[in-house]
């Protein structure tokens, strides 16, 4: 996963990346609420919590917070 803080060559490749990424997973959860087919609340809550569930198990096998990778305590 690209990182804004790496001292990289193309900043604004990873931050295309980015936003095309999440361009198409919102593109690709639009129909899922219909596809479910039950009440258009339930079935857009139900797509909603895979999301998060999909979201907190890339956060933990993609960047693994435990390792202590992000920013040190002492810095603002």
């Amino acid at each position: 996963m690209p990182s804004f803080s790496d001292n990289s060559d193309a900043p604004g490749a990873a931050s295309g990346m980015l936003g095309g990424a999440q361009f198409a997973l919102g593109a690709a959860a639009a129909p899922l609420p219909a596809a479910l087919g039950s009440t258009p609340a339930q079935s857009t809550a139900v797509v909603v919590l895979g999301f998060v569930l999909f979201s907190a198990v890339a956060l933990i096998t993609l960047a693994r917070p435990w390792q202590g990778h992000g920013e040190p305590a002492g810095q603002p």
